[in-house]
């Protein structure tokens, strides 16, 4: 139901400190990512998360049900590559919009 772990949504409105949140993740990752020594099916399953991520934010009513999903699917990746200094980085900040968004 609503409220479990999703994002913080007031009439489907993902809220602004999570918007700010994930720019800011996405472009960590994006300048980080070749030290997270990734295989290139995960490199393709990050970017295709990353891609959606900047397109719902966007959007005039972002997905949280969708952003959530992109945010989980970035955290399995991270996981694995979780040796690097620059993995461990995104999943703090991770938990950090995980943990704003989860009401």
């Amino acid at each position: 139901g609503p409220g479990s772990g999703n994002f913080s949504v007031e009439g489907n409105i993902v809220n602004v400190t999570s918007k700010v949140a994930i720019e800011s993740l996405v472009r960590k990752i994006l300048d980080n990512e070749a030290q997270l020594g990734l295989v290139s099916e995960s490199t393709q399953e990050l970017h295709q998360a990353l891609d959606g991520l900047q397109t719902e934010i966007k959007a005039t009513q972002p997905n949280a049900k969708r952003i959530n999903g992109f945010l989980t699917t970035i955290r399995g990746i991270a996981e694995k590559a979780a040796g690097s200094l620059v993995a461990q980085g995104i999943l703090y900040e991770l938990g950090k919009i995980m943990h704003l968004s989860a009401h």
